[in-house]
């Protein structure tokens, strides 16, 4: 675990840097409000979204769950063969 932060900080310091080269004040903005490692759950920006069933559709996202039960099946398949 000390390993995978030991090198996963330092590269994710250099994207930041590279994106902001890349994007500049839109990035930093971004960056701002986007935590680098773990996501803000229970803040104003996190709690003021809602759940669209629409974009949920447009965007295809049931097939995340299709495969997810599909892994089980399998899985559970396998287990008890």
């Amino acid at each position: 675990m000390v390993y995978f932060f030991a090198v996963y900080i330092p590269v994710m310091q250099a994207e930041s840097v590279d994106l902001t080269k890349l994007f500049g004040k839109s990035y930093q903005g971004y960056s701002a409000k986007v935590p680098m490692f773990l996501p803000r759950i229970f803040t104003k920006e996190a709690t003021d979204t809602h759940f669209d069933l629409g974009l949920y559709l447009l965007h295809r996202e049931y097939r995340v769950i299709i495969g997810f039960v599909l892994a089980l099946a399998f899985l559970a398949v396998r287990v008890h063969a």
